[in-house]
């Protein structure tokens, strides 16, 4: 298991947004980037709760490569480490708690979008206040 896999979730905060001030000038650039990460993480994470399901363990690993690497990009941090553990699952063939990775993915999700939301709540009364 890689180190990132290996920090326990509360550790780590759900959205680095150090990393993303350093991409972007803006917050509105990063949280329009955020949007659409959170839209394909949805998407990831009905596929790979289908393809885990199933036993497709290729598919699985694919796809949680893809969304692991996406969050990691964009600051993501706890929702990439739970997509590195599902990779791992993949490439043991499946040897996991399916129930308790998906549970996890779930709630990485969740605390996601709130994260996200919260923060542009918070851009818009910023931006009201000026």
């Amino acid at each position: 298991m890689d180190g990132d896999a290996d920090v326990s979730a509360g550790e780590q905060p759900v959205l680095d947004f150090a990393l993303l001030d350093e991409i972007f000038s803006e917050r509105s650039a990063a949280l329009d980037v955020l949007r659409r990460a959170l839209e394909r993480a949805r998407s990831l994470a009905e596929t790979l709760d289908d393809a885990a399901r199933g036993g497709r363990w290729p598919v699985v690993g694919e796809k949680a490569h893809e969304m692991a690497g996406m969050c990691a990009n964009i600051g993501a941090t706890r929702l990439s480490a739970t997509a590195r553990r599902f990779e791992t699952a993949a490439r043991d063939g499946g040897d996991a708690n399916l129930d308790g990775l998906l549970g996890d993915l779930s709630r990485e999700l969740s605390a996601f979008a709130q994260a996200l939301q919260e923060n542009e709540e918070s851009a818009e009364s910023t931006s009201t206040d000026s």
